[in-house]
């Protein structure tokens, strides 16, 4: 199983653009 919230996780500039992953925006 491959949650996309998980692979979001690696990578930040992905995750800044969907912002799901407000606690993953902080270190990026």
């Amino acid at each position: 199983e491959k949650p996309p919230k998980r692979v979001i996780s690696i990578r930040p500039t992905y995750n800044f653009s969907a912002g799901p992953a407000p606690y993953l925006t902080v270190p990026s």
